[in-house]
């Protein structure tokens, strides 16, 4: 058949325009999701170790460590510091070590403690690598060094290019683990590994090697100024790449990678980014389809994550990552609208309907989308009201214009109108249902309509409109009354809640949603909320559709869920999300494949369902505790780590998790437990990775930790870390074992100084005393000798001579005894410790005793007066404290004794 020139062309124009887009919907472009945290704006170098961390190395902010979450910073002014805020490359060792090339000399961190090793001084590392042997590779200008798993220099090459010194760019490894490097102003060398020697190979191009990438069948290489080459190392063959020529800057590579998911290759050059694919040999290139800012880039290093996102470092724009589109959503624009309604599409409804999709819109009204040819047709505009649905098991859509219920089908591009019936009201609702019946709401009946013929029959009158309508597969018509609850053939089955949308599975299960966020199930009459399927953020539910696989899909202005009850596992799509980025989100519609057709503001995207909620169980990574918050000390979690001590002094704890699936971060749940507590598992918001610990005992516990996935899922592994909170040292077991043995101490020390003290006291009473046998005064007892003796007993005799004397004082006392006052004092109280007056008073009470014992029935009066005292009183009161008992007392029945 003869096609005209201008059709050939058209076709081919179209046929390329797909092509970009079809390529433009394979990858998205996502910002760095921790960028604000980073302490300089741009990264120069990224790696990501076996662990899942993401390292950068910056020029003038030191090195970053990132969980998705938080960055850790390791400066030069700062705890764990690197001495050089210059970092000019990164390699992991086969210790899972991060080496880190600067330029005052290479660092090594040890993720076992996170310390800090200084391993070289005093040089600049331009590229860094280590191999399957354990070796640690380092450039330095033109020097190669072989490194040993602890640092230490095994040897040291010099590479010399055509008899000068040539300065190393970077090292590369093929699929055989054979290692190669490129260098400036030269070409390129192969480690020889039996003979310990690096081998130029043969290199005939005009430009340098930057880097060398492996590819099946040989290599491509990016040079600088030559673009990128297909080079074959045996023979030294150079294939210039045509795709990759055109203009200086873009022939100046600076880094080429190769995806390990779709073989693609990533280059950044001096003005931009490019991506090609190899077909027969050749490079050919990818559109990114807008995906950049169009405008010259300032990019710099390459780096593929687990996941086969490729992570571009960048100055100009900041440092972004490249995705695969997994969940093969389709986004669709619709340019032509622009063009019809000098609007971007503000799809209030859509419905997929075979090829074509029918688009309602608030601004315009209905139209028909044709996506194989671009094509927007008018589809009666604002005659139609937004409750467009499609027909069940055949093509076309039912659509309401007033109280008339119309079919529309599509011819090509064209729509057709058919006119089916009209009722007593303006419709709101319809709602299409088996046997090509189709149920017609209005605002004050709902009724049923048989497409074949059919009469129609009101099945229930309404007192206010109704909002959303399904029907069972038995044909019974479940609808919301506004502000009135929800009802099934005129029949109330809730109370009056002003719910917003509802859904009906294949099993009958009802499920009601509300303006709140609340999504719940109505269950024998009674209301259930589901909490994972409900919006924790209160936004107002505008559409709820169950797909074929039986999932719940729940759609509000910022999110839609798509949730799975049997498993419990959800996905949260987000109106930002690269492969949706929609100002907001509209309304669902499930097309005939089983794709959910979700209507945003913006675009509108075809989702198919999620098989991997599916499972019970998630094939995400197990969570890792990546850093404790110990009050103003940040503890960071080594490799292998599971046991943290926490100092006696603090009792609030802060526990940072991740899953390491940095795009995903925002969608991850975690859930904490600490075991033997009554509390049982507790649910973090999805997002969130903090567990606050607060009053936490002094012992050891165990957190028991676990995540979902991306899509919501729980994983299998339950991570353990046993935190050790330590006691103070006075509540330790050896410090109370040391203070019951002070006090054992202390309480014998007390024993031992009252022993003394008593005995000092007896003493003391003692040498008070003069001892009288039977009231007869005995200075023998006193212990003296013969010269005190004889004083003492002459002091006894002068007292006793003028015993019955009162007045007999201590002045006159001390002329008796020839001394003056002073010397006998000082005597007295050396001899018997008690002063003069102290000593006649004794003795006149002795004397009374003396008395009293032979003559009971003296009175006081008698003995006072006999033994020299003035008063009675005075007398009793000094007897009683000599001798315990009143006078009166002392001569009855032996009360001295």
């Amino acid at each position: 058949m003869h096609i005209p020139c201008f059709h050939r062309l058209l076709l081919l124009f179209l046929l390329a325009i797909h092509e970009m887009l079809a390529s433009a919907q394979l990858f998205s472009i996502s910002n760095l999701p921790t960028q604000r945290q980073l302490p300089v704006a741009n990264i120069h170098c990224i790696l990501q170790d076996s662990e899942g961390y993401m390292w950068y190395g910056t020029t003038g902010g030191g090195l970053c460590r990132d969980d998705g979450y938080q960055i850790v910073t390791f400066g030069k002014h700062l705890v764990t510091a690197l001495p050089d805020n210059n970092v000019t490359c990164l390699a992991e060792d086969p210790n899972g070590g991060i080496c880190v090339g600067t330029h005052h000399g290479l660092y090594r961190v040890d993720k076992t403690s996170y310390r800090m090793l200084r391993l070289l001084d005093d040089c600049k590392v331009s590229a860094l690598s280590s191999d399957r042997k354990g070796n640690l590779w380092v450039a330095i200008g033109s020097k190669v060094l072989r490194l040993s798993t602890d640092g230490k220099i095994r040897r040291a090459y010099t590479l010399r290019w055509k008899g000068k010194d040539a300065s190393v760019t970077s090292f590369s490894h093929n699929d055989s683990g054979s290692l190669y490097v490129s260098v400036w102003q030269g070409g390129i060398f192969r480690y020889d590994v039996a003979k310990d020697y690096w081998k130029p190979c043969l290199w005939h191009y005009g430009y340098p090697p930057v880097k060398i990438c492996d590819s099946p069948n040989g290599f491509f290489v990016g040079t600088w100024g030559g673009g990128i080459v297909s080079y074959d190392p045996h023979t030294g063959h150079t294939t210039p790449q045509p795709a990759t020529m055109g203009g200086e800057q873009k022939q100046q590579v600076l880094d080429i990678l190769r995806d390990s998911r779709q073989g693609i290759y990533w280059v950044t050059t001096m003005d931009d980014l490019f991506a090609y694919k190899k077909v027969g040999g050749r490079l050919q290139s990818l559109s990114l389809g807008g995906l950049l800012p169009d405008y010259r880039k300032i990019l710099d290093q390459l780096e593929e994550d687990r996941d086969g996102n490729v992570w571009v470092a960048g100055f100009m724009p900041s440092t972004f990552i490249i995705s695969n589109n997994l969940a093969n959503t389709r986004r669709f624009e619709v340019e032509g609208v622009r063009t019809l309604t000098h609007y971007p599409l503000l799809a209030d409804r859509v419905v997929a309907d075979g090829d074509h999709y029918w688009i309602w819109q608030g601004r315009y009204g209905l139209t028909l989308y044709t996506p194989a040819s671009g094509r927007v047709m008018d589809a009666g505009g604002m005659r139609f009201a937004r409750c467009i649905e499609k027909r069940q098991g055949a093509p076309g859509i039912f659509a309401a214009s007033g109280n008339t219920l119309y079919r529309l089908t599509a011819t090509g591009s064209v729509p057709r109108f058919e006119k089916l019936i009209s009722v007593d009201d303006e419709i709101t609702c319809v709602c299409p249902s088996v046997a090509n019946e189709v149920f017609v709401a209005t605002r004050s009946a709902v009724y049923r309509y048989g497409e074949l013929g059919g009469a129609l029959v009101r099945v229930a009158r309404c007192s206010a409109p109704v909002v959303d309508m399904v029907a069972s597969s038995g044909g019974i018509p479940y609808y919301i009354v506004d502000g009135q609850g929800v009802f099934a053939n005129g029949r109330k089955l809730s109370a009056s809640i002003d719910f917003s949308a509802l859904a009906l599975d294949d099993k009958g299960t009802l499920w009601l949603a509300n303006r709140q966020g609340e999504v719940m199930i109505l269950r024998e009459g009674q209301l259930h909320k589901d909490a994972l399927a409900s919006d924790e953020h209160g936004g107002y539910v505008k559409s709820m559709k169950i797909d074929g696989q039986g999932h719940l899909w729940v759609l509000t202005d910022q999110r839609v869920k798509e949730y799975n009850p049997q498993t419990r596992s959800l996905r949260v799509i987000r109106a930002d999300d690269p492969f949706v980025n929609v100002n907001y989100f509209y309304y669902l519609s499930l097309a005939d494949g089983g794709e959910m057709v979700v209507a945003g503001a913006g675009a509108f995207c075809c989702m198919p369902s999620q098989a991997s909620l599916n499972h019970a169980e998630g094939e995400g990574r197990a969570p890792i505790v990546t850093s404790v918050d110990m009050g103003d000390t940040v503890c960071l979690v080594g490799r292998a780590m599971r046991t943290i001590v926490v100092p006696a002094h603090v009792s609030d704890l802060t526990v940072h998790l991740s899953t390491l699936d940095h795009l995903n971060a925002s969608r991850i749940t975690y859930a904490y437990c600490l075991k033997g507590s009554e509390a049982g598992w507790t649910y973090l918001p999805q997002g969130t990775n903090e567990v606050r610990l607060s009053n936490l005992s002094a012992g050891s516990h165990e957190l028991l930790v676990k995540a979902t996935d991306r899509y919501g899922c729980w994983g299998k592994e339950t991570v353990c870390l046993i935190i050790n909170h330590q006691q103070y040292w006075w509540a330790t077991w050896w410090a109370r074992m040391l203070f019951v043995v002070v006090g054992l101490a202390l309480a014998y020390a007390v024993y031992v100084l009252g022993r003394r003290i008593r005995m000092l006291r007896l003493l003391q009473q003692k040498r008070k005393e003069i001892v009288l046998t039977q009231v007869e005064l005995r200075p023998d007892e006193l212990m003296a000798s013969k010269i005190d003796k004889a004083f003492l007993q002459r002091a006894v005799d002068a007292v006793e001579q003028h015993l019955l004397d009162s007045d007999y004082n201590v002045e006159r006392f001390s002329k008796d005894m020839c001394m003056s006052r002073m010397n006998l004092y000082r005597k007295m109280q050396s001899l018997t410790g008690l002063t003069p007056s102290d000593f006649l008073r004794d003795i006149r009470l002795k004397k009374a005793a003396q008395i009293l014992e032979a003559h009971p029935e003296a009175s006081v009066n008698e003995v006072a007066a006999k033994v020299g005292f003035a008063t009675p009183s005075y007398f009793s009161k000094c007897f009683k404290q000599k001798f315990g008992v009143l006078p009166s007392a002392y001569g009855k029945k032996g009360a001295h004794l």
